[in-house]
């Protein structure tokens, strides 16, 4: 592989990683955007299983948020590095 491939892959790769976390983000989203309709129209009727859950679930947008960000800055830190190039 040479050089001009392998900066392709790297480029590739990072972008790949950032469009797969945001749509999962986005997903999830959609899924409290859902819940929460739910909710206002009485479909969900135990609220400490919904509060439970919806702990459970903010701790995953976090999460994935969080590896969305590193996914951004790692993403900037290549370009950086192969701009120097």
């Amino acid at each position: 592989m040479n050089e001009e491939q392998l900066i392709q892959r790297i480029q590739y790769q990072s972008q790949l990683q950032v469009t797969e976390l945001q749509e999962v983000l986005n997903k999830l989203n959609g899924l409290s955007t859902l819940l929460n309709k739910a909710m206002k129209n009485g479909v969900v009727v135990n609220k400490q299983a919904y509060n439970e859950f919806a702990d459970k679930y903010n701790d995953l947008v976090r999460s994935v948020d969080g590896d969305l960000q590193r996914a951004k800055i790692k993403q900037a830190k290549n370009m950086d590095l192969l701009k120097k190039d």
